[in-house]
């Protein structure tokens, strides 16, 4: 039997591109912006009681996670590189490490919401609302401040302060969510899944908020 050989098989195969580190951290930052656009697009699904919808965006925030992963784990892997970056390896490790933390607070808030489903309660659900209009605002001035500061400390640094400052708006919107909470006085179960679920959401916009602060300490370091 003939064997069959391909044309031009003396031809060395193109290696494929390899992506900028620094773009693996763009791709990362897009990932933050994705994974808590689908946790508030949850939360509101929540609040519109569309089940349907709770589980398709839990599956999509879940999806986003995994393939943050996966550009963590090339991100680590070329951490030793030669790549010439504003930053050092021990701050290129934190920048990554923080992105990762920040969407593994997304998933819980989604993986929180699909474990139970709870009375509507109006009132509640349009503080919902707000709360996850405020975590897309974050998510987006996040993803934008990662990008920037990497270029242009000054437009890294007012991005953070815009973020600063929306956070506050989270914190009123906890204590309003509580006190209507426990004025209301839900069935028990309704009750704890709720106090819970303020408390993660404001957990994950804490993680970015932190996060946010350790991008201005960077700026501080490397600002000539």
């Amino acid at each position: 039997m003939l064997h069959k050989f391909k044309k031009n098989s003396n031809k060395k195969e193109k290696k494929p591109h390899k992506v900028k580190m620094q773009d693996l951290f763009i791709e990362a930052a897009e990932k933050i912006e994705i994974a808590i656009n689908y946790m508030s697009e949850t939360v509101v699904a929540l609040c519109n009681e569309n089940l349907s919808e709770v589980k398709n965006y839990t599956n999509l925030t879940i999806k986003t996670e995994k393939e943050a992963d996966r550009i963590y784990e090339q991100i680590i892997e070329r951490m030793y590189s030669r790549e010439t970056l504003v930053f050092s390896r021990p701050d290129r490790l934190y920048l990554s490490n923080q992105i990762d933390k920040v969407i593994d607070k997304a998933e819980l808030v989604v993986r929180r919401i699909g474990s139970y489903t709870p009375s509507h309660i109006p009132e509640l659900a349009e503080l919902l609302r707000e709360a996850a209009n405020i975590s897309k605002q974050i998510g987006t001035l996040l993803k934008e401040a990662i990008i920037k500061v990497f270029t242009d400390f000054d437009a890294a640094e007012k991005l953070v302060n815009k973020i600063e400052d929306i956070r506050r708006e989270i914190r009123k919107i906890e204590w309003v969510f509580l006190k209507k909470l426990y004025e209301i006085k839900p069935d028990f179960r309704d009750l704890l899944f709720y106090d819970n679920l303020i408390q993660i959401i404001v957990i994950t916009i804490d993680k970015a908020e932190e996060f946010a602060d350790g991008i201005n300490g960077l700026i501080c370091k490397y600002h000539l």
